[in-house]
């Protein structure tokens, strides 16, 4: 999460993930710039309607949030989970894969000012949305030699749908938080779960409606894609497969 600051006194902070069947809430504190973040305290909460009705879901892959819902559940696991007054202030929040659009882009080496205008371009290219509809970022994530000899540097491109971004924003302020950044679930993930790896990984995060394939070398998040054959998936044909009902078979997938 880039919103922690390099500061000698301890400070506490959330991250909040808004998952498609689930919220996930961690409070972090950060003491000084040499010491790592220490995890305080975490919470989970889990919907179970979606097993039964396909669209009882928090969020779905066509972008749509329930905003009074989630910021319902935010409040209800802030306040069950004992999370502090104090850091519930500022927090940093995840973005599905689901959610945004992204691609890995190469260029000849140019200057960052060069950089801004070869961006505009590549994103009418690869966006399915209006310019001005999107939020844009990118982030260099490596360089290399194509046949010719050229040098090429590679950048993810990433573009969010303003529209989420303004649902975001209402939900955490509808729960009494001020949201202070945001940033692609892969990223997060890339940098957790295979932050030195010398040679390509692929990181597979399955959730319950969507699961996402991740392509990581270095920390840094070369490609993902998304598909939506998922944990919901697998319980639905447990369910079929052994004919018993579908929460039984959700119970016996944890299980087993």
């Amino acid at each position: 999460f880039n919103f922690f600051r390099r500061l000698t006194t301890p400070v506490r902070r959330l991250g909040i993930d808004i998952g498609t069947t689930s919220i996930k809430i961690v409070e972090v504190e950060t003491q000084g710039a040499a010491a790592p973040p220490r995890l305080v305290n975490y919470g989970i909460l889990e919907t179970a309607g979606y097993l039964e009705r396909f669209n009882a879901a928090i969020q779905t892959s066509t972008l749509n949030i329930f905003e009074k819902e989630v910021s319902a559940y935010l409040t209800a696991l802030l306040k069950k989970g004992g999370f502090q007054a104090a850091s519930r202030r500022r927090v940093a929040a995840s973005l599905p894969s689901f959610a945004v659009f992204t691609t890995l882009v190469e260029t000849p080496i140019m200057s960052d000012e060069e950089t801004v205008k070869a961006m505009n371009f590549h994103v009418k290219q690869y966006v399915p949305l209006p310019i001005a509809s999107v939020t844009l970022d990118w982030l260099k994530v490596g360089e290399r030699t194509d046949a010719e000899g050229n040098k090429k540097k590679q950048i993810f491109l990433i573009a969010v749908p303003n529209s989420l971004i303004e649902n975001y924003k209402r939900i955490f302020a509808a729960a009494n938080l001020q949201l202070t950044a945001l940033e692609i679930e892969g990223l997060s993930l890339a940098r957790a779960i295979a932050p030195e790896t010398p040679e390509p990984a692929l990181v597979i995060d399955i959730g319950s409606r969507s699961t996402g394939l991740l392509i990581v070398e270095a920390g840094f998040l070369k490609n993902q894609s998304q598909t939506d054959f998922a944990g919901a998936s697998l319980t639905q044909s447990l369910a079929a497969g052994l004919n018993i009902i579908i929460r039984r078979a959700e119970n016996l997938k944890r299980q087993k």
